[in-house]
């Protein structure tokens, strides 16, 4: 999957959005283009920012589109349940690095276990 962090400002805010190519059966209404979207020749068929609604997701099946860029916001990534276990591998993995030399010691293993628990928390809450 191709990424791309794209800026928008809205009501004076930055917002940071992240763009996904994703297969066209993946689409699903609400999901806003990051890129138009032309046929070979260059004509346009839909227009970047524009908010995909079914007909237009059908639309775009028959002209033959296979991919499309769309703007995922940064939060929805955060539910997403591959994410999150990944998320958790990399916490674990790191503290296992950082404690590899005290990892030996009673009360460090403790130590240990409390900060995955709580750093685990924060990533689900």
């Amino acid at each position: 999957m191709t990424y791309l962090i794209t800026r928008k400002i809205l009501n004076n805010k930055m917002i940071n959005d992240k763009e996904k190519t994703i297969p066209i059966e993946k689409l699903t209404p609400n999901m806003t283009l990051a890129r138009d979207i032309t046929k070979p020749n260059g004509d346009l068929i839909f227009g970047q920012s524009g908010e995909l609604t079914e007909s237009i997701i059908e639309r775009l099946k028959r002209f033959g589109v296979r991919k499309v860029s769309v703007l995922v916001k940064e939060e929805d990534e955060y539910r997403n349940p591959e994410y999150i276990k990944k998320k958790i591998k990399e916490i674990e993995e790191g503290l296992d690095y950082r404690f590899r030399k005290v990892n030996h010691i009673p009360l460090m293993i403790e130590l240990k276990g409390l900060l995955a628990e709580y750093l685990k928390g924060k990533l689900i809450s």
